[in-house]
């Protein structure tokens, strides 16, 4: 993956939690300044934000260290969510039947970009 002058990438695998509701959060965010993201995040209820806040904080950190970007004029450019996997498990239910629980996990991707 190459990156270029003005963006910085932060990335994690494998967050416990379904697409959807991180879609929910990442909706919110995206297009925001950095700043303005970071406190809308602070402040939410999800567990997902969190994760989310500590991602675009890392972005931050390594625009300034590594690029000598000004984080004061970042702004969120790309929030990507994806699969990452299943974890299949059964529940047992009642004259011996079994009932199919997914667990699910996902990848994000945060681009931030210099105005």
């Amino acid at each position: 993956m190459s990156v270029q002058l003005n963006k910085s990438v932060a990335s994690v695998k494998g967050v416990k939690s379904s697409v959807y509701k991180v879609n929910l959060i990442a909706k919110e965010v995206r297009g925001m300044t950095a700043s303005t993201a970071l406190n809308r995040l602070h402040f939410s209820k999800k567990k997902v934000s969190v994760v989310i806040y500590k991602l675009i904080k890392s972005a931050l950190s390594s625009a300034q260290n590594n690029y000598n970007l000004d984080i004061d004029k970042m702004y969120v450019s790309e929030i990507v969510v994806g699969k990452h996997k299943e974890l299949k498990r059964f529940s047992p239910r009642a004259r011996g039947r079994a009932d199919r629980i997914k667990k699910y996990y996902v990848n994000l991707r945060v681009i931030l970009e210099v105005m």
